[in-house]
């Protein structure tokens, strides 16, 4: 019968304080939220910060899970599962920076609390404490009942190291047993006695029986030993087998971290793409408006040409008129000069005539 350990009810408290390198939109981070679920309860926050969100379990099967969600789009970003079994080990405390991914990314599926995210990752600072509430004292299928499964079901799954070790042990186990059965019977010896463990001395001359249980014996050993054979062979192909799965895990560990850092700058990249459309759309706002402004100030010019071609237009004919002014003015001075010149002539004239007729006189 297997002995089950049962876990008393805990009550969890978890806490997001800070966060880095989520979005580089800050639109994107104005609707970002986040929300922390244990089993069927859920707490979201008013935004990427949480404070205090309380949870009652009774199980360490159900993760801590971390949701990052755009309230904008209803799109999930990010994603993060704690296992509740990490925390325990920490005495109940948690507090630490990890990093956070895309949905479906594999890295999600195993949680190592010693990594470090790496700069420029997705992350958050997450607090997460445990208290145990030793005084329950409910059944374990009373608490089953209640959501709180006390008592786990067993994983009765081996290892494949666990299985090598079991061969190995049986390997020498069976080595042991032909010695054991050898030893075990009495040995004839060749002065005609044989000597039994507390036993009697016996005759030399052997009886078909013992003849007999001997060849049996022989055999047994025989099959007990191509069989140890066999489970080392086994035990050498499993350890291979085990090598070779150790190095198809390196090999796809890299490839993972491979495909992270280039869905990290895809990400980056798609960022870069949607900020740059950002500035295009002002820049395309900016060129319309500059282009409003320059027929603006084209239809300004236009009025600007009409006037100063109408004060141009005017200029001329002022011009013209005081021209014509100007040759008035000298026809009229030069017909007052002649009539000055006439009156100046009949002047003198009569002038010489009184002189001649005072002569006269």
């Amino acid at each position: 019968q297997i002995c089950v350990p049962t876990v008393a009810a805990m009550d969890i408290t978890v806490q997001i304080t800070d966060f880095r390198s989520l979005s580089q939109s800050e639109l994107i981070m104005r609707n970002l939220f986040s929300t922390v679920t244990i089993g069927s309860t859920s707490h979201p926050g008013r935004g990427v910060l949480i404070k205090d969100a309380k949870f009652r379990s009774g199980t360490v099967e159900n993760p801590l899970v971390l949701t990052f969600k755009n309230s904008q789009t209803d799109t999930v970003m990010y994603v993060r599962n704690i296992p509740i079994s990490t925390v325990l080990e920490r005495s109940g405390l948690f507090e630490q920076w990890i990093a956070v991914y895309p949905p479906g990314d594999p890295q999600n599926l195993h949680f190592d609390a010693a990594a470090t995210p790496k700069e420029g990752c997705p992350q958050v600072c997450i607090s997460v404490g445990i208290e145990e509430d030793l005084t329950s004292t409910v059944a374990p299928q009373q608490r089953t009942s209640m959501g709180y499964n006390f008592a786990p079901n067993p994983r009765l799954s081996i290892e494949p190291s666990s299985k090598i070790d079991m061969l190995q042990r049986s390997v020498e186990s069976l080595k042991g047993e032909p010695t054991m059965d050898r030893s075990s019977g009495p040995r004839p010896s060749f002065d005609g006695k044989t000597n039994g463990p507390g036993g009697p001395v016996m005759q030399s001359h052997a009886c078909p029986l013992d003849n007999e249980a001997n060849a049996g014996v022989d055999s047994t050993v025989r099959e007990k030993e191509i069989q140890a054979q066999r489970i080392k062979e086994h035990v050498a192909e499993m350890a291979n087998a085990q090598r070779r799965a150790q190095d198809a895990s390196r090999v796809l560990h890299d490839n993972l971290r491979i495909l992270d850092d280039m869905k990290r700058q895809l990400k980056g990249l798609e960022m870069q793409i949607a900020e740059q459309r950002v500035t295009m759309q002002l820049l395309e706002q900016d060129r319309d408006q500059l282009r409003k402004e320059e027929a603006h100030l084209q239809e300004q010019i236009r009025h600007r040409d009409v006037m100063f071609q109408e004060l141009r237009d005017s200029r001329d004919e002022i011009d013209r008129e005081l021209t014509r002014v100007l040759s008035e003015g000298e026809r009229q001075k030069h017909a007052m000069e002649m009539s000055s010149r006439d009156f100046s002539r009949q002047t003198q004239s009569m002038l010489e005539d009184i002189d001649k007729s005072k002569s006269l006189v």
